[in-house]
């Protein structure tokens, strides 16, 4: 049956509201409901639903066995959004089918131990009636015994507090927290124990991520005699907030203690009842800041400091007026006055005698333009400890800037130069003289370069005409009379041929080598691969009898003169056919190779140009390491004339045209690995 108001009692009164739920309460049949109808319910389930249905926080009663289901106005959001508008009156299993296996145990536990729970911060997802959109609250839940009539457990209370707006401000405090570039901490209780902190406030510290919930006393012991820890008190037991500058705070980082300084202040944080619950820490990190003044500070100073103990004439001028704020010894000296009547004026107050000699206007266009003037060997007139003087300078006027480049003033840095400017003119005067003698001495010199040339061209030519003559009349002699002869008239023959024509090739290469000192020959591109085809084309014959193994590899292009590199490669060539062991094959190789920088230090050649190394190899007699320097000396044999024949000036000739063409020549050697010789060429012509 369906329940009406009725007013002759007061047993349903718990019924009587004008609310939603109270409306659908006295539409429900209650006499076919395992209930009963509602004047048979206990006084305590009746108390329960009055109590409920009165209550402006959301509230859900569960009643009986059946947890039979009852809930007021205030639960009618959170029911709809979560679907179970429809559960007053029912049983819970009934109504909460789908979550109840989640909320069943709670309601359980509660009934059987009698002991109320608590939930703190629980998301709950639902749907929005306006707009049928997923949304998510936070709530509270509290799940309360509820007693019958006669003290046993008949019910279960749950109240809900919704503190979604309180959840969503504090996730916007923290978010704001966690998002600030400068360092915050929220510290709660006397204790200290830090619910929020920021990346950039655990950065600082250095203490690791896990910090939240820690005191900050055991977070920052290091703290403790450093006045702080009373600071922070004092702010949570007054309320009144501090703030400190440039504060010096020295933090433990990676077991160091190490300095760190500050802008930071405490605010005192209130509850709703006025009460100081915690402390609001903020700060930045200034460190870098007050280090660079200190750094500032401290250049300044040893950049004074650098002026007086310089080793020139140095001074500091600031602003337009260029006012001496240093000077050293040296620069004071040379203008000349005492430190008292310099410092701390400007310049030209303090020197009026080197006035309108230029120099106003170039301080003035160093300090507004910044540009840098150097001067040497200039004038300048002062009066000098009372007497006038004429001082020459070597100066340079430079900016002076500040860390943010702008010009605070001029540097002037100076070395005089008056006794090296006199001395100079008086060497000017003696080194006119002597040009005038030497370029009388080098005309003399020429004249006689010239005539020994000459001389060297006509000797060589007066001594080739009797020898040539000598052997062909020895060869005449022979072709007559050489059958007729005895044996020892013969010997005597064919040494007097012997000794003409090894005195035909002394003259020969003497001539070559007089020849060298002409360096005045063309230079050209010459293509190393082409001069060694020649030679060895000229030799083809003698390779042939010797039956030589020749190998060539690929050579470069260097610039020189082409006839003088190929007597070069040729005579080294002709000395390795000439010089192999008996019984043997000459084998030679002609390779070339880069030349490595450190090479070329080790050999004090020139470091910015590149050279070529041209190596001559054979696997011959070779000669002792000890002898690798004197075989180019002139005339030097290293072997008898019966053994081998030579004048002893190839290797002299090859080391000229190696100097001629700027580069070095050296020699390696041993009885067992035969010589080796290496020629260092530039690739570039030298300029």
């Amino acid at each position: 049956m369906n329940f009406h108001n009725n007013n002759s009692g007061n047993t349903n009164y718990f019924l009587n509201g004008s609310d939603e739920i109270s409306k659908t309460l006295r539409e429900i049949d209650w006499s076919q409901h395992v209930l009963g109808i509602p004047e048979s319910w206990s006084i305590s389930l009746r108390n329960a639903v009055a109590m409920v249905q009165s209550s402006k926080f959301p509230m859900i009663l569960w009643w009986g066995s059946e947890l039979i289901q009852f809930h007021n106005d205030a639960s009618v959001p959170l029911l709809s959004g979560i679907g179970k508008m429809q559960a007053v009156g029912k049983p819970a299993d009934d109504n909460w089918s789908g979550t109840w296996h989640l909320t069943g145990p709670v309601i359980q536990k509660v009934m059987q131990s009698v002991e109320a729970v608590n939930f703190q911060d629980q998301p709950v997802s639902f749907t929005e009636a306006e707009n049928e959109k997923e949304a998510q609250q936070f709530f509270c839940f509290s799940y309360s015994p509820l007693f019958g009539d006669t003290g046993e457990v008949a019910g279960v209370l749950g109240i809900c507090a919704d503190i979604s707006a309180a959840k969503q401000s504090e996730q916007q405090i923290r978010s704001l927290v966690a998002s600030a570039p400068f360092p915050i901490g929220v510290y709660q209780g006397r204790e200290m124990h830090i619910a929020m902190a920021n990346q950039a406030i655990i950065d600082v510290w250095g203490k690791g991520n896990d910090i939240v919930g820690k005191t900050y006393f055991d977070v920052l012991p290091e703290l403790e005699n450093q006045d702080i820890y009373p600071k922070l008190l004092e702010v949570y037991s007054e309320g009144r907030p501090f703030s400190a500058r440039n504060q010096r705070v020295d933090l433990l980082v990676q077991g160091n203690l190490q300095p760190f300084y500050f802008n930071y202040s405490f605010t005192p944080l209130f509850n709703q009842e006025g009460q100081v619950y915690g402390v609001l820490n903020t700060a930045a990190d200034v460190t870098d800041l007050n280090l660079a003044k200190v750094k500032v500070e401290q250049t300044r100073q040893e950049f004074k400091n650098l002026i007086l103990q310089a080793p020139v004439c140095m001074c500091l001028l600031l602003g337009p007026s260029h006012t001496v704020e240093v000077a050293n010894e040296c620069m004071i000296n040379l203008w000349g006055k005492e430190e008292r009547d310099v410092m701390n004026m400007p310049i030209f107050e303090a020197l009026p005698d080197a006035k309108e000699q230029g120099l106003e206007a170039l301080l003035d266009h160093v300090y507004k333009t910044g540009e840098t003037f150097t001067a040497n060997e200039m004038p300048v007139h002062l009066i000098r400890f009372g007497n006038p003087d004429i001082v020459y300078q070597n100066f340079i006027y430079e900016p002076y800037r500040d860390a943010s480049g702008e010009i605070l003033g001029v540097i002037a840095i100076s070395n005089d130069v008056t006794k090296q400017v006199l001395a100079m003119r008086r060497i000017e005067e003696i080194v006119q003289q002597r040009t005038q003698q030497l370029e009388s001495a080098n005309e003399s010199l020429s004249r006689s370069n010239s005539q020994l040339a000459e001389f060297a061209y006509i000797a060589s030519h007066d001594l080739q005409e009797p020898l040539r003559k000598i052997s062909i009349f020895s060869q005449m002699l022979e072709s007559k009379v050489g059958g007729s002869l005895d044996a020892k008239s013969q010997g005597q023959l064919q040494k007097i041929k012997e000794s003409s024509e090894r005195m035909q090739a002394l003259v020969k290469d003497v001539l070559a080598y007089s020849q060298l000192n002409n360096t005045g020959g063309e230079i050209v591109s010459a293509d190393l691969n082409q001069i060694v085809e020649g030679i060895l084309s000229d030799m083809e014959l003698l390779i042939e009898q010797k039956d030589a193994v020749i190998a060539v590899g690929r050579l470069p292009t260097v610039p020189g003169q082409p006839l003088q590199l190929t007597q070069l490669l040729s005579n080294l060539i002709g000395n390795s056919l000439k010089f192999h062991r008996p019984g043997s094959v000459p084998q030679i190789s002609v390779e070339a190779f880069e030349v490595p920088d450190q090479e070329k230090t080790a050999l004090s050649l020139e470091a910015a140009v590149d050279f070529v190394k041209i190596v001559v190899s054979d696997k011959g007699i070779g000669f002792k390491e000890e002898q690798a320097d004197k075989i180019f000396e002139l005339f030097q044999r290293l072997h008898s004339k019966t053994e081998f024949e030579g004048t002893g000036i190839g290797l002299s000739i090859c080391m000229k045209i190696v100097e001629n063409h700027h580069g070095l020549i050296s020699a390696r050697g041993s009885s067992e690995n035969g010589a080796r010789f290496n020629i260092y060429l530039p690739l570039k012509r030298p300029q």
